[in-house]
């Protein structure tokens, strides 16, 4: 049998499902547990697979799996994909060999590999679960196959095309130093040609080199305005220094050193203890005054660090005593497609250009079958994952939020709207947006600086929309379940738009936001509906239990309760702020407690609106096992681990974050996790005070006032503060206050 039971994603013969209907259906040859092939067999039509379990990808890297009620049955958290991702593969090395190898660490389920192997080839491989992946990656990663070593890393669990699989390498150095050159002093007139002739060295190349100018004073002194340009070729003469910056008269040096092949000779030689894989001097333009950058790659990290640091700080006599600086970077690597270099292409050339000369660079090159490779890369993580965030937004867009909240409003479906979307597109044009309406949100994709400048117009005009005033109608018995399944009031709220007029259900009560004649509009109508209900007849039939009334346009559970459809659309909508899963039929006087189906969401919700509810469950879920989950060290970063006993390094595929999963820090490999001592003063606190923690959660709880009887604000557990015994839902907690304690908290018991 599966190890995960009913829990699993695949549908199985050998497990009982609940229905009278069944039909024949057929299934996957393997699942997650290792189940082996399965076979035609009687099931239940209502356990269909897309109805049994519902699977929603969160936050770009987590994928969460929901059943009935929207109750959480897993979470795929970013650090558990089943997928592999091998690159850095010799030319040497046989397709049918390195199959045969990941097929010795288990399952292999899919496999992209092709007919040859090159530098930059990258073989996806998807295993039947996260442990043959993990032992895989174990196994093969810093293992030499021929001339190279291999790369092999756990793809996260997003498994979302050429943005979030990008392969993050960190055995590589950079390498820079002066190219053979000279300087230049040279003398102007007036400050405004100095500065014109530095723009002409900083955007265009002299013999390859691009010049570093900057006026200075004191010796020598050529001109009334003295300009020092470093990084001029030692193969330039007077006439060109005269046509490229035209200076009223110059002088030079002598050259740091000549012979460059020299150098690059040299500097491999002494790389070679190192046992470098591959040596890459970039070719010209040399920019920053004519810097030579080149990429060096090692067998694994701890290579690279040393050859590093060994390398930093050179300053050979054969060279001048030019410095060479060296440093250990980690860099990424993407596939961009011809399509999404249309829209991203001109904020990635801005973010190039926006990072030269910083310790974190972008590099683009052209692809032979179209669109373009990109590789970031940096020597100081925090930078790199910011670059890596930005870049990712560019390519990936951004959905316009404010405070974390969506920011949209139906007012850009109608003609108005979309005029002032096409204004704001032709002030910025280096931004390209996508507006779905479907999906209630603007996705911007740009530079960043261009796309904040896009963002904060939208946001503006949304809050400008938001500000006007709110009118409140209520909707008392019977006329709430007329007015929310009424067609007219449908088509009037899709006219004025849904955030114009909503529905409250726990109030009751219709809100519509605008001028005092919408809100007139809207109370003619609800009076018109209100004019048209039957006065009490004897029914006999079903009531809906949120409304109390006959069940318009009726969603039938399988309990046997009948809703009305606006009704349990509002019920999903309230959960999102209770935060309280499963969701449960309130039939039968609230008795009833049958979980909802899946389908029933799907029927009553948009995409958009269901996987709303679903990340307000997932929050729920996570907050409630705190010992089971915790967030990632960046405060920003909404990714989740599971907490282990065992040390283990983490590294979070969003903000690129080393973390120790048993001391819940910063990851430190060499060093045993530290004790986390409480602070004096707050044990101080907690002696003094009627402190005690959940023992659910473990979170503090203080006791100001009341009685005994406690419910945790984190996972809504039920306490008795006396003795700390839960009960599920709260039921029997005042029974065990009055036969064990005698006291509810306020006094003596008296029957």
């Amino acid at each position: 049998m599966c190890p995960y039971g009913h829990g699993c994603r695949f549908l199985h013969g050998d497990l009982k499902y609940d229905s009278e209907s069944v039909r024949s259906f057929s299934f996957p040859l393997n699942c997650v547990g290792g189940c082996l092939r399965s076979q035609k067999v009687n099931l239940p039509l209502s356990r269909a697979n897309e109805d049994f379990l519902l699977s929603i990808k969160l936050h770009q890297y987590m994928r969460v799996q929901c059943s009935a009620g929207l109750e959480i049955q897993r979470i795929q958290t970013a650090f558990e994909s089943s997928t592999l991702l091998v690159s850095n593969i010799s030319s040497h090395v046989r397709p049918k060999h390195l199959k045969e190898t990941l097929n010795s660490y288990g399952l292999v389920e899919e496999i992209w590999m092709p007919s040859s192997f090159t530098a930059n080839t990258v073989v996806k491989v998807v295993y039947s679960d996260t442990a043959e992946a993990q032992k895989a990656q174990s196994a093969l990663s810093g293992t030499k196959m021929y001339d190279l070593t291999i790369t092999a890393k756990v793809a996260n669990s997003g498994n979302a095309p050429t943005v979030t699989n990008a392969l993050l390498k960190d055995t590589a150095i950079r390498i820079s130093f002066e190219a053979p050159a000279k300087q230049v002093y040279a003398g102007y007139s007036n400050r405004a040609d100095a500065e014109r002739a530095i723009q002409i060295a900083r955007d265009s190349p002299l013999n390859g080199h691009y010049l570093k100018g900057e006026v200075y004073e004191g010796m020598p002194a050529v001109d009334i305005v003295n300009v020092r340009f470093s990084g001029v070729p030692i193969d330039v003469d007077k006439a060109d220094v005269v046509r490229f910056i035209n200076p009223v008269d110059f002088m030079w040096t002598r050259p740091n050193y000549e012979g460059l092949e020299d150098a690059f000779r040299n500097i491999q030689y002494r790389l070679r203890e190192f046992d470098p894989e591959n040596v890459e001097f970039l070719p010209p333009p040399y920019r920053d005054g004519g810097m030579v950058r080149a990429w060096a790659t090692f067998p694994n990290p701890s290579k690279a660090k040393e050859a590093a640091r060994r390398l930093d700080g050179w300053t050979p006599k054969w060279m001048g005593q030019t410095q060479i600086r060296a440093a250990h970077f980690r860099s990424l690597s993407y596939r961009v497609s011809q399509e999404k270099w249309d829209k991203a292409g001109a904020g990635i050339d801005i973010l190039q250009a926006s990072r030269r000369g910083r310790r974190t660079s972008v590099h683009v090159s052209v692809r032979d079958t179209g669109g373009r490779f990109v590789r970031l890369a940096g020597d100081d993580q925090k930078e790199l994952a910011h670059l890596k965030n930005q870049f990712e937004q560019i390519l990936r867009g951004e959905i316009v939020r404010c405070d974390g909240k969506n920011m949209y409003d139906s007012y850009f479906t109608s003609q108005e709207g979309e005029e002032f979307m096409r204004d704001l597109s032709t002030k910025n044009p280096s931004v390209y947006f996508e507006h779905n309406a479907q999906r209630s949100h603007i996705i911007l994709h740009g530079y960043v600086v261009d796309r904040v400048r896009f963002a904060n117009a939208i946001i503006n005009k949304v809050k400008e929309l938001q500000s006007q005033r709110k009118f409140e109608i209520r909707l008392p018995g019977r006329l709430y379940g007329a007015v929310i399944n009424d067609r007219r009031m449908r088509e009037m709220q899709k006219l004025h738009g849904l955030d114009h007029a909503h529905f409250d259900i726990q109030r009751k009560a219709l809100y519509v936001r605008g001028s005092p004649d919408l809100h007139q509009k809207f109370k003619q109508m609800v009076d018109e509906i209100e004019q048209r209900i039957p006065k009490a007849v004897d029914y006999e039939g079903p009531i809906c239990p949120i409304c109390f009334d006959r069940p318009s346009s009726p969603i039938h559970l399988p309990c046997g309760d009948v809703w009305c459809r606006g009704c349990i659309a509002s019920y999903f909508q309230s959960a999102k702020e209770q935060k309280t899963f499963p969701l449960k039929c309130l039939g039968k006087e609230g008795r009833c407690g049958t979980k909802i189906p899946i389908s029933t969401a799907k029927q009553v919700l948009t995409r958009v609106e269901l996987e709303e509810v679903v990340g307000a469950a997932f929050l729920g879920y996570v907050n409630a096992r705190p010992k089971e989950y915790h967030y990632c060290l960046t405060p920003d970063c909404p990714q989740i681990y599971r907490c282990t006993q065992q040390k283990g390094t983490l590294q979070c595929p969003m903000c690129l974050s080393s973390i120790c999963t048993r001391c819940h820090r910063e990851a430190h490999d060499e060093v045993q996790c530290s004790d986390q001592v409480q602070d004096d003063l707050f044990k101080k606190w907690v002696r003094e005070h009627d402190v005690k923690q959940c023992p659910t959660c473990d979170i503090t709880i203080e006791k100001i006032e009341g009685c005994h009887h406690m419910t945790c604000t984190r996972c809504q557990t039920h306490i008795c503060w006396q003795c700390l015994k839960t009960f599920p839902g709260g039921e029997g907690i005042y029974g065990h206050m009055r036969e064990v304690h005698g006291t509810f908290g306020l006094g003596p018991v008296f029957d």
